[in-house]
């Protein structure tokens, strides 16, 4: 029972952080939200391999991820197993991983105030409303301040190192330090969030500025559709408990009760 509700809080853990930061903007929603697509440039459509890192006190967490975006849609996929630091158990993410909550996908439209957080492994997903339904077309007058502070070799590219501050849509400042790559159509291969309590790094690998497949941006078909992360989370977990499919080949004394 014990390992089951770390499961439980990890995977809610990482389902709030990846919002929070992938937006870089707070709400929980997983999508560029805050004109944080105004950091990318002229590069809107763009897939890459991502390493985050969530600075949080003397226990960083680092997970790699892939992302796709397209003009306002955007894919984001994070395999928690991964997770290194962060003071999580070995065990925990081995369960996870047992159980199907391992690999989390967001996915947002550009036309839709709603994401989509998606299990692959467990084939469910639940679709969320957006409170803040701030899009690359709705953002297309947010100002952005970007001030140069040097040159730096970052993720293996010469780069301008600047710091952004972009205000939101509701006048609110949001700042950055971005590595813009000089031979990468400036994209920025790294992003560190500033001035909040868990700063993040986005750090961006083997960019392609090929459309990404448009497949990625709609929710599965076939999959189980449930109300709310929390309910799906769960649902899954009990599954696999109440399965006996456990690591080591143990079974649970007791099934949990919601």
């Amino acid at each position: 029972m014990k390992h089951y509700l770390s499961i439980l809080m990890v995977a809610a853990l990482v389902a709030g952080i990846l919002p929070s930061h992938a937006q870089m903007s707070g709400p929980p929603v997983p999508q560029f939200s805050g004109g944080m697509e105004k950091l990318f440039g002229d590069n809107q459509t763009f897939s890459a391999d991502t390493r985050i890192q969530i600075s949080n006190g003397s226990t960083p967490m680092t997970m790699p991820g892939k992302i796709a975006f397209d003009k306002g849609n955007s894919w984001f996929e994070l395999d928690m197993s991964q997770m290194q630091g962060g003071n999580i158990p070995a065990q925990v993410l081995t369960m996870m991983k047992s159980a199907g909550l391992d690999k989390m996908v967001s996915i947002t439209q550009s036309n839709k105030p709603v994401v989509y957080v998606v299990y692959p492994n467990a084939k469910a997903y639940a679709e969320m409303t957006s409170p803040t339904p701030d899009t690359a077309s709705t953002n297309a007058d947010v100002p952005v301040q970007v001030t140069a502070l040097g040159n730096e070799t970052m993720a293996g590219h010469p780069c301008v190192k600047n710091k952004a501050t972009v205000t939101d849509k509701q006048g609110v400042k949001h700042d950055f330090t971005v590595w813009n790559a000089t031979d990468l159509k400036n994209f920025p291969v790294q992003i560190t969030m500033t001035g909040e309590e868990n700063p993040a790094t986005f750090t961006f690998l083997n960019v392609s500025f090929a459309k990404p497949n448009p497949g990625l941006f709609t929710p599965p078909t076939g999959f189980t559709q449930y109300d709310g992360i929390q309910e799906m989370m769960q649902s899954i977990m009990f599954k696999s408990l109440g399965s006996g499919v456990l690591p080591g080949g143990a079974v649970p004394q007791q099934p949990p009760q919601q």
